[in-house]
């Protein structure tokens, strides 16, 4: 307590750093992010960082007064630069000189030397000389993710005696081979007597889209030398992220070894093949841009339909609009309302049904609308189940 208080004594004294606040810009935005293999295998030259002062007055509509401009005029700041933890592969500046002006200089990062498989962090930050105490003015983080290369013949890549405790979390990054977009992933469990209780997320980032359209997420149950097996769709020439975790609640240690395997069925025109109750047939080319992937496959492609998508119309004279009561209103009390919509469908067999609604779901914040919520009911009025926009 007594060094704390010493510290904040130390940084009491007045300071035109209070009331000038630095921002620092560059690479991809707010940082560095490499991630896909072709980022990391050479230097990516110089990139370019700016920091920009900017005056913060007393008040949001303070006007500007001749003691605020004098402040600008006499802002100097001479800032010394360091990576934290510091690393060979960011070559920067020592020292950078200051004035109420942006001002702009190069780093250069090569990553061609660092290990696969592993996440690299460092964060480049800029104190001031005269008050290293009072921590560095700004941060400017630096990610780069190293992904294994798979096998060039067999198109695979395997884990061999790999122990998981309780909680454990592994985690690999794998470079999906061109051509490809499939992937199979099989998880054998050696242990002759312990169960194992495992949680699987595969993942990739797509610029400009949400993660949830490249991702694969499974809880799994393996009993002693039990094996697991599934298939997810890639997208090539991005790293994926495996990333395996046992239960928080299991217990002793077991003992598994795991395997991807990567193959390519393009599908031409279009990745997916949708039939509708018009058409009598549909055309489609299957192709093969991997090498000796299917090698042991005897006879014919076979194709399972997977959805039956039933398009339905809501019930004309039971749909309705309502006022709600007068709690559910805006901030300015503006009236809110309720859209009741009645569907009716008929089912011949059991079935797993999904309800969705295609202009709302996917849509949780960014929806023009309060709430979506549909509910199930069977002929006799009996309550099935509920939902909203999550897929889930």
């Amino acid at each position: 307590i007594y060094k704390a208080l010493d510290y904040i004594r130390s940084l009491a004294k007045p300071s035109l750093l209070t009331k000038i606040q630095l921002n620092i810009t560059g690479g991809q935005g707010r940082g560095i992010y490499l991630r896909d293999f072709d980022q990391v295998q050479t230097s990516s030259g110089d990139i370019c960082l700016t920091i920009k002062p900017k005056y913060l007055p007393k008040e949001a509509n303070q006007l500007v007064t001749y003691d605020d401009q004098d402040a600008k005029i006499k802002f100097a700041c001479r800032l010394s630069l360091i990576c934290d933890p510091p690393v060979s592969y960011v070559q920067h500046g020592k020292f950078l000189d200051l004035c109420y002006s942006d001002r702009t200089f190069d780093i250069r990062i090569d990553p061609s030397h660092l290990k696969e498989d592993q996440v690299h962090f460092t964060e480049l930050q800029a104190f001031d000389t005269n008050e290293i105490n009072a921590g560095p003015l700004v941060r400017f983080p630096i990610t780069i993710i190293k992904p294994i290369s798979v096998n060039s013949q067999t198109y695979s890549l395997e884990f061999n005696s790999q122990t998981f405790k309780p909680s454990q979390i592994r985690r690999h990054f794998l470079q999906v081979p061109t051509g490809s977009n499939i992937a199979v992933f099989q998880i054998t469990n050696h242990s002759s007597d312990i169960s194992n209780k495992m949680t699987l997320h595969f993942l990739q980032l797509e610029p400009g889209r949400s993660h949830h359209t490249a991702e694969y997420v499974k809880t799994i149950c393996l009993s002693p030398h039990e094996t697991f097996q599934c298939y997810f769709n890639v997208q090539d020439k991005r790293t994926l992220e495996l990333c395996l975790a046992r239960w928080w609640s299991s217990l002793s240690i077991i003992d598994t070894s795991y395997s991807i395997k990567f193959h390519s069925i393009l599908m031409s025109p279009s990745n997916s093949l949708h039939l509708r109750s018009s058409q009598s047939y549909e055309r489609f080319v299957l192709e093969n841009r991997l090498v000796n992937t299917y090698e042991n496959i005897n006879g014919l492609p076979v194709i399972n339909w997977k959805f039956l998508v039933q398009t339905l119309r809501p019930n004309k004279n039971e749909s309705k609009i309502q006022v709600l009561s007068k709690r559910d209103c805006f901030t300015d009390q503006k009236q809110i309302y309720q859209l009741i919509l009645i569907f009716n469908l008929t089912l011949l067999k059991a079935s797993d049904v999904q309800v969705k609604c295609p202009y709302l779901h996917e849509l949780f914040y960014d929806s023009e609308y309060e709430g979506a919520l549909w509910m199930c009911f069977d002929t006799n009025k009996q309550y099935l189940g509920a939902g909203d926009v999550l897929n889930d």
